[in-house]
C-alpha cells in the first residue's frame, strides 16, 4: 500500500530528524492529528486513538497531509515524488 509506505517514511524521517524512533512518531502523529474515541471503565474516562489501519483511505491521505505540512513547519525535507503523493509537499 502506497500510503502507507509513505506514512512509515515520514515517521522514520521525522523521528531521525526529532530524535524519536519510528514507533513514537507514529504515536506522535496519531495523537497530533487523529481523533481520539472515549471510553468509560469503571470511574476512569480513557482516550483510543484510532489505529492508521483502521483509517479509510480518503482519512489517510488527510492524516498524511496533516504530518507533511507539520514537517515543513519543522522544516523537515520529505520527497514524495515517487510516491505520487498529490497533496501537501
Amino acid at each position: 500500500m502506497p500510503q502507507n509506505s509513505l506514512f512509515h517514511l515520514i515517521c522514520k524521517i521525522a523521528g531521525d530528524e526529532l530524535g524519536y524512533d519510528m514507533a513514537d512518531m507514529k504515536e506522535i502523529f496519531r495523537r497530533r492529528f487523529l481523533i481520539p474515541k472515549t471510553v468509560k471503565i469503571g470511574n476512569e474516562t480513557l482516550e483510543i486513538y484510532p489505529s492508521t489501519t483502521s483509517l479509510s483511505k480518503g482519512q489517510f491521505h488527510e492524516l498524511i497531509e496533516d504530518c507533511l505540512r507539520l514537517c515543513a513547519e519543522l522544516n523537515i525535507t520529505i520527497n514524495t515524488k515517487e510516491y505520487n503523493f498529490n497533496g501537501v509537499q
